[in-house]
């Protein structure tokens, strides 16, 4: 049963070899791999009709898998803009070049990098005005919509007593 085809049923591997494929004309709980039960099967027609219960559940898992994957994704790539924008902003020349806050950090783009690992990874909290703030490793990163720049990025002398007591 692990060849590229089941004997009989006209259920055969993609060419790529990534997942079962079935005809029309196959029944979907003939499709469901007895061997294992979580073997990714695709097959055209209406899904629900005629699934197992254990077919239906790989089916469930599987949307609850993408819709995770894909806002996961959505979020990442906030993330990543929100880094990109606020460090091409004030941010980079005031905290990373005047004030020397991130020593070996030289670009835009490397200070873009920490500001999205803040976000994707630090602790958040909203703040007045529709902004939000994060606070990870020593960093503040403050997303302002009201902002030309999006926000801002440094490193404050009160560490995280400033990001959760004086920020508002």
């Amino acid at each position: 049963f692990r060849d590229d085809h089941r004997p009989n049923s006209g259920v055969r591997k993609t060419r790529d070899r990534s997942h079962w494929v079935a005809p029309e004309s196959v029944a979907y709980h003939d499709v469901i791999d007895p061997v294992d039960p979580l073997l990714s099967v695709v097959a055209t027609g209406g899904l629900g009709e005629g699934l197992s219960a254990t077919a239906s559940r790989q089916v469930e898992l599987a949307s609850i898998d993408d819709a995770a994957t894909s806002a996961m994704s959505g979020v990442s790539l906030r993330a990543q803009l929100a880094g990109e924008e606020i460090a091409g902003g004030h941010a980079f020349d005031k905290h990373v070049l005047s004030k020397g806050e991130y020593p070996g950090v030289t670009s835009r783009q490397e200070f873009a990098q920490i500001i999205e690992d803040v976000i994707m990874n630090g602790e958040m909290r909203t703040l007045s005005g529709g902004r939000t703030a994060y606070w990870k490793d020593g960093t503040v990163v403050i997303g302002n919509p009201n902002s030309a720049d999006g926000g801002t990025a440094y490193r404050p002398d009160k560490g995280y007593d400033y990001f959760l007591n004086t920020l508002n």
